[in-house]
């Protein structure tokens, strides 16, 4: 399957220091990638990750790209003070 490489890209033109990206890359292609953003909740009182952007090429679903993203975007929101992450995904990448 070979090694997936996480590459992070913290600046992007229109996401400032509560979003970022990351990409996913195997045999020098990319597979996938996540954008994540940290923001309190207007009404809750908490500091709320989420990810924006997700895909992953069908090609390298069940592989570990996805979850690797999603952990990577995870641990991001929860060094900025996040308590809870959320993210959505289509019903037939769940199986």
């Amino acid at each position: 399957a070979g090694t997936i490489y996480l590459i992070h890209l913290p600046s992007v033109a229109w996401v400032d220091a509560n979003g970022q990206w990351w990409v996913a890359e195997q045999h020098g292609r990319v597979v996938g990638m996540i954008s994540a953003v940290v923001y309190d909740h207007p009404t809750l009182g908490r500091r709320f990750g989420g990810e924006t952007v997700w895909w992953v090429d069908p090609d390298a679903r069940r592989t570990p790209a996805g979850k690797l993203l999603f952990r990577a975007a995870e641990a991001w929101a929860k060094a900025r003070g996040a308590a809870v992450a959320s993210a959505t995904a289509p019903e037939e990448s769940r199986n």
